[in-house]
């Protein structure tokens, strides 16, 4: 495939390509997970990760060397990591904290707490306090893959409508399609990944890189994975 310029960098076939690769690990992993993996925890959990970063080597592949795009065209750069990391951390954190709110201390209060079993639960300040150290591990472990989605969604899809229909368009059509991507059929899943594509899109043109967007998405996928995903109506 002959390389494109840099205001030409993709179009449909090249997307449908990507989104096929995406599907074809995701349904190699999920046989593995079936094959190899057994009962509940991380490893459980994790296991998906392994898809999410093939298919980041497989997109980065594609992109910076058979496109040969620059880094700083992404915003990719050590100076923007800096300022990206700082305003990434300052929206990550009081969602997390938001989260463990909501799914944590209002169980007392339900009449059918079997419906949820979380990851990790919090009973106490000890426990509070450890969750943390969950969380940062899980945000090393998520940082890649976190990186991989918004390479494809934000570099890729979005420059792709942005090119084709504005910067409107761009922002409706890419949360859209991050939406389908990963909310699927659930209409709360659908929506709450729709406004977060907007607002990884808001973060990514307002700033011109995709470093605060990683990090926020790090923090979002951290605090979902060790607190939501006991929620058997979100079937994870």
């Amino acid at each position: 495939m002959a390389k494109k310029s840099r205001h030409s960098l993709w179009n449909i076939k090249d997307i449908i390509i990507l989104q096929f690769s995406f599907f074809l690990i995701r349904e190699f992993v999920r046989w593995g997970h079936d094959t190899f993996i057994t009962g509940d925890g991380f490893v459980n959990l994790l296991f998906p990760v392994i898809g999410q970063l093939l298919f980041l080597a497989v997109v980065f592949f594609w992109l910076f060397f058979l496109y040969q795009v620059p880094p700083p065209y992404l915003g990719l750069t050590l100076e923007k990591l800096k300022s990206g990391s700082i305003l990434g951390l300052k929206l990550g954190i009081p969602l997390v904290l938001l989260v463990i709110f909501l799914i944590n201390f209002p169980m007392a209060a339900r009449e059918s707490p079997q419906a949820f079993s979380p990851v990790y639960f919090i009973s106490n300040a000890e426990t509070l306090a450890t969750s943390f150290l969950y969380l940062a591990l899980l945000g090393g472990i998520l940082f890649l893959p976190a990186l991989g989605t918004e390479l494809y969604f934000r570099g890729i899809i979005t420059g792709y409508f942005h090119r084709k229909w504005g910067s409107i368009s761009a922002a409706f059509f890419s949360s859209i399609f991050f939406a389908l991507f990963w909310g699927a059929v659930h209409p709360g899943w659908f929506i709450f990944h729709f406004i977060l594509g907007l607002a990884l899109y808001y973060l990514y043109v307002s700033r011109e890189s995709l470093w605060p967007g990683v990090i926020y998405l790090t923090f979002i996928q951290a605090g979902l994975t060790l607190y939501a995903v006991g929620w058997d109506y979100l079937n994870i």
